[in-house]
């Protein structure tokens, strides 16, 4: 038996940040990979020379205050932070955590690439976007504040588990198979997931350049190569529900296929709209682990009964 919900270890806080500043952008990944620091621009400048060693927060933060009124929440945030952060660097994303508190450094490399404002952190490589949570992907490929919170409690699980198996640190937890699929998976780590069972066990081809955050009525379509015909999908997690009577053949689809993990479906179903059997998902998860997506089968690996439920 896995934990009931409630008993969830609690998540981590978690952020993303860009290492980008005014400076060169390679240079200033290199520098905080190599020096095992994570950091932020907008650097102290002194009028006597040379400048003092040690510059205290509140002096700093008064000063910048004055320079960039209303633009210190990434600093402030990089201070108080804890928990695990996510970055990116040459398309290459790395898990770090602070091991100790805000500097404000001076002289070189940090004059010169901006990058006044650092936290120590171990870092760790882990890959391509493949095994990066969803919700953090997203967060990435957007434009926003330099660091910021990701406020995603799957993304943040998942972020814990896979910190403990980069840094040999205990994560005495073994969900269930179910609580995978219910708890732990964002909502578009299932949406991969459809996806992958739809085209592993159907032959149909996903267009990822048809993805988008902001289609209101699907997540993606799919082509059946055999037949030439096209079908939109829908997927919903947790208390979200799927509207049936609203899925039209509008646009030249063929049909729809949509799943919700709570079984969420409200109205009539129409002839040419599928509803995704539950058990069906799960099966493909247990028995195709090479065709499931990264972030699944790390959860699957850690799950109390992943072994007997694939006998």
């Amino acid at each position: 038996m896995g934990l009931a919900v409630s008993e969830l270890p609690p998540a981590p806080p978690l952020h993303r940040m860009y290492l980008k500043t005014a400076g060169d952008r390679v240079a200033v990944e290199q520098a905080c990979l190599a020096g095992g620091f994570l950091g932020l621009g907008w650097g102290y400048r002194w009028r006597s020379q040379p400048p003092p060693k040690v510059i205290a927060w509140e002096k700093y933060i008064d000063w910048a205050e004055g320079k960039w009124p209303g633009e210190m929440g990434s600093v402030r945030r990089l201070r108080d932070a804890d928990g695990l952060v996510w970055t990116r660097a040459d398309g290459v994303y790395y898990l770090a955590r602070f091991d100790d508190e805000w500097e404000h450094r001076v002289g070189d490399p940090y004059d010169r690439l901006d990058l006044n404002n650092v936290r120590p952190a171990r870092i760790e490589k882990v890959g391509a976007e493949t095994e990066v949570p969803g919700g953090v992907v997203r967060r990435f490929s957007r434009q926003g504040q330099a660091f910021c919170r990701v406020w995603d409690e799957s993304a943040a699980r998942y972020s814990a588990l896979l910190w403990a198996r980069r840094t040999g640190e205990p994560y005495d937890w073994r969900p269930s198979v179910d609580e995978v699929l219910d708890t732990l998976l964002s909502p578009f780590d299932v949406q991969d997931l459809v996806a992958a069972y739809l085209q592993a066990k159907r032959g149909w081809l996903l267009f990822p350049s048809r993805l988008s955050d902001s289609t209101a009525a699907y997540e993606y379509v799919l082509r059946d190569p055999g037949t030439g015909h096209s079908y939109a999908v829908q997927v919903k997690t947790g208390e979200s529900s799927i509207e049936l009577g609203g899925l039209s053949l509008a646009g030249g689809l063929a049909g729809w296929v949509v799943f919700s993990t709570t079984n969420a479906y409200r109205g009539r179903r129409p002839r040419h709209v599928e509803e995704l059997e539950r058990g069906e998902l799960l099966r493909f998860m247990i028995e195709h682990r090479s065709a499931i997506p990264p972030i699944v089968d790390t959860w699957l690996e850690t799950a109390s009964d992943a072994a007997e439920a694939s006998r």
